[in-house]
């Protein structure tokens, strides 16, 4: 982000950088239910982006999940050598059912709490 907001030249259609970072984030209240949610989630969006139109089995979906890398993982918020911010933000629970998501908003309101309190 510092690369692009120092390089940023303004034109027609913005006049000052903008940066939007969106993230999908698993909520959990074990380790063992956030690797549940992180596999459900993993296999339904092989499914959505090379299905294709067809329904992947599950063999084929582990032989695409088998050919990626291994995902970034990050813990505890952002990385501290990170000096710029986004101007936006977007937060969007991966977890498959409507319950895993919902446990994201409750921590998310959680954080805001805490935020009040300072």
């Amino acid at each position: 982000m510092a690369i692009y907001r120092r390089q940023f030249r303004p034109s027609a259609q913005l006049d000052a950088p903008y940066v939007l970072a969106a993230v999908n984030v698993i909520a959990a209240d074990t380790t063992a239910d956030a690797q549940k949610q992180f596999e459900a989630a993993k296999r339904a969006r092989v499914r959505a982006l090379f299905g294709r139109g067809r329904f992947l089995d599950d063999a084929e979906v582990d032989a695409v999940l088998g050919s990626l890398g291994r995902p970034a993982r990050r813990r505890n918020g952002p990385d501290p050598g990170v000096t710029t911010r986004p101007d936006r933000s977007a937060v969007r629970g991966a977890g498959a059912r409507p319950g895993d998501r919902l446990r994201l908003g409750h921590v998310q309101l959680r954080r805001l709490g805490r935020r009040g309190q300072r």
